[in-house]
This record gives structure tokens, C-alpha cells and sequence, in this order.
């Protein structure tokens, strides 16, 4: 036979059990109790910050349109890419892959038409470019019906790119030498 005092006791600690068992659940799907803030949670590494690509939005791709990257090819020759297209990614307003708000970014891909095959055993390649000096990207590759050889880089930036300091972007017709130490910068 029960008594009183078992019956609250036993009533008591499985109250206190469900209660800690709808709370660890929160913390096991990734729910907490503070707000999230896209630009606390994933901070930007110094490292990403210092890489080139970093600061090359896609405003200074699209000036570049026409002009021609080179890399090593799969038989050890210089592969000359040109790049074809830049088409920027917006995600739409009505989008919710997410509960909170998103954090600004741009996101663009570039399209290359290639004078040869690139290497198989890799796909981040080394391109060069004379003025934009060297870049390394991700490419996937494909080949059309007609033999023709396409590249194309995806860039996702968490955050609106800026010109590099220190590094000009500069256009097919300005001369890509940078300013003497001791001139001023307008």
C-alpha cells in the first residue's frame, strides 16, 4: 500500500524528469534559449580576410569579361581560361531556409571557356591573371557536344565585398601597375 508521502515523492520527481527531458531536447535538435546573430555565431577568419579572392566582389569579375586566366593544364602546358560569364545568385524574398534573419552576402559564379583540359587530381586550381594577380578557385568542368572545354567557379561571400587595400582592382584599360610608396592615393 502506498502512502501519501511515497505518492508526491514519486509525483515529484517525474515531474522534474519530463522537465529535464523537454529541455535537453531544445539542446539535442540545436535550439537554445538566446538569439542567434549570423555575425557573432560564424565569425570570419583573419585568414579567409587576408586571402584575395576575399575582397574581389562581383563587380570586379564582370570587368574582366573577355580577358584571359592561365594555369597549369593536365599535360603540364599553361591552360589559357576565358572568362565568358559572371551571374549573380540572390536568393528570393520569399525563401525561408532559415527561422532567423539571413546574413548579407553576395554570391556570384564564373564561367570559363578553357584551351585545354585542367588536371584531374585536383580542383582547386591556381589561376593567374595579370591584373588581378594570382586566385585560387574550385572548378568543376564540363565538355559540350562540340568538343568545347567550360570551367566554373561558385563564390559565396558571407558579407559584402570590398576592393583590397593596398591592391586596386583595375579595369581592362587602366595600366594594373600600383602607385609609388611615396605618391598619394586619391
Amino acid at each position: 500500500m502506498s502512502s501519501r508521502r511515497n505518492f508526491l515523492r514519486s509525483g515529484t520527481m517525474t515531474a522534474l524528469s519530463v522537465g529535464f527531458a523537454a529541455s535537453t531536447g531544445l539542446l539535442a535538435f540545436g535550439q537554445g534559449r538566446r538569439q542567434s546573430s549570423a555575425n557573432v555565431d560564424f565569425p570570419i577568419s583573419s585568414e579567409a580576410r587576408q586571402d584575395t579572392l576575399f575582397h574581389y566582389n562581383q563587380a570586379a569579375f564582370e570587368s574582366y569579361l573577355g580577358s584571359t586566366f592561365t594555369t597549369a593544364g593536365a599535360t603540364g602546358r599553361t591552360v589559357e581560361l576565358v572568362l565568358v560569364s559572371v551571374t549573380g545568385y540572390h536568393a528570393k524574398s520569399t525563401t525561408r531556409i532559415m527561422t532567423a534573419a539571413a546574413r548579407e552576402s553576395e554570391s556570384f559564379n564564373l564561367s570559363f571557356n578553357a584551351s585545354g583540359l585542367l588536371p584531374d587530381f585536383t580542383t582547386i586550381h591556381t589561376l593567374h591573371h595579370d591584373a588581378l594577380g594570382d586566385i585560387d578557385l574550385f572548378l568543376t568542368g564540363r565538355k559540350t557536344e562540340s568538343g568545347a572545354i567550360f570551367y566554373e567557379a561558385v563564390i559565396n561571400h558571407a558579407g559584402p565585398a570590398t576592393s583590397v587595400p593596398g591592391r586596386p582592382v583595375f579595369r581592362k584599360d587602366e595600366s594594373p601597375r600600383m602607385p609609388a610608396p611615396d605618391s598619394e592615393r586619391p
